[in-house]
């Protein structure tokens, strides 16, 4: 499946790319993401390169859809769409880093 590019005045819905691993692995730190989240913690740079290779696989399959959700160009969370494979309702998924909750993004 091609990915899907979803864009606002302020927000872009766009696969994550390594140029977001860097910001996905710092906001993974917060002790609230594994928390509420699948992360494994301590979370790694190594971690962060895997999923977004996990995440191209699941367009190309039209399996799973992950978002990077960037506001003016910089990665503030992710957004998913899981087990699409079933032919059952999916599995909707997200999380923010802590510096963009509670803004209304």
């Amino acid at each position: 499946m091609e990915p899907i590019v979803l864009r606002t005045a302020r927000l872009e819905l766009a696969p994550p790319s390594l140029a977001d691993a860097a910001a996905i692995t710092a906001a993974a730190q917060d002790p609230e993401v594994p928390r509420w989240t699948t992360l494994p913690s301590p979370y790694t740079r190594e971690h962060a390169e895997e999923f977004i290779e996990h995440a191209a696989h699941g367009w190309d399959a039209g399996t799973e859809l992950n978002w990077a959700i960037r506001r003016d160009g910089a990665w503030i969370g992710m957004l998913g769409l899981a087990h699409l494979e079933r032919g059952q309702a999916a599995e909707i998924g997200y999380w923010m880093a802590a510096s963009a909750r509670g803004q209304g993004c």
